[in-house]
């Protein structure tokens, strides 16, 4: 998986590290990209208990991040937050990809895949099917390369048009009453505990982070690719 840190901060059940624990096949390791200690400190603990099991790396710049995509087995979207656009890379690399359901919800190339899991069960199963069963492999990326497919433009304009279509040509006024009553939703949820971190997720600052992540423009970002850790493909299997 690779992302900016904070999408991998855990929220509520949301949690990375559950997924990780769930998968007991020694031949099964993962490698996390993005994720810094500050915001996921139990994730950097079970890793460095489990070196065998679990690779960190800082982020990268994108040329040496498609290099990693490019020796992975299955590619795993961050939660609790998503990469949204980023799963694109790996897609275009015809590369498997899995994505949880997740609490600000997902893009529509994703959601109507195959590749889109409602539970960590779900993902758990999935995971052993795309690394144990080629033709589910294979599934898989044909049927998220073909859903990826429908983000055109041509395709979104058509979407706009329907919904355009279906709203009424007046719009009553309604009085809103404060109430006492909260009905929250799974996002309210999310503001409201990313508001008691005190953490401004959206920030500028965060958006530079990932923009900085994509396309490597500092140079202390740089980390350099092992070659102990490309032979790793040779005998693991690896999720990214």
């Amino acid at each position: 998986s690779y992302a900016d840190h904070i999408k991998f901060a855990p929220i509520m059940d949301l949690n990375y590290l559950h997924y990780i624990k769930h998968i007991d096949k020694e031949d099964i390791v993962f490698i996390v990209i993005g994720a810094s200690e500050k915001s996921f400190p139990e994730l950097f603990h079970y890793a460095n208990n489990n070196p065998d099991k679990v690779i960190l790396k800082q982020a990268m710049p994108f040329d040496q991040l498609l290099t990693y995509i490019k020796t992975a087995d299955l590619v795993i979207d961050s939660f609790p937050m998503c990469g949204g656009t980023a799963l694109l890379d790996a897609i275009s690399l015809k590369k498997p990809v899995l994505s949880l359901k997740e609490l600000i919800g997902q893009l529509d190339y994703i959601i109507e895949s195959k590749a889109y899991c409602k539970t960590i069960e779900e993902l758990v199963e999935k995971t052993y099917q795309v690394l144990y069963d080629n033709e589910y492999r294979k599934d898989i990326i044909d049927n998220i390369y073909s859903s990826a497919l429908t983000m055109s433009y041509e395709m979104f304009y058509d979407k706009l048009v329907k919904l355009y279509s279906l709203l009424p040509d007046k719009h009553n006024i309604y009085r809103f009453v404060n109430s006492n009553n909260n009905d929250y939703t799974s996002s309210d949820v999310f503001r409201l505990i990313s508001s008691r971190r005190k953490k401004n997720i959206f920030s500028i600052g965060s958006l530079f982070c990932i923009y900085k992540q994509r396309y490597g423009i500092y140079k202390d970002t740089i980390v350099s690719l092992f070659n102990s850790q490309i032979q790793f493909r040779i005998y693991r299997r690896t999720i990214i």
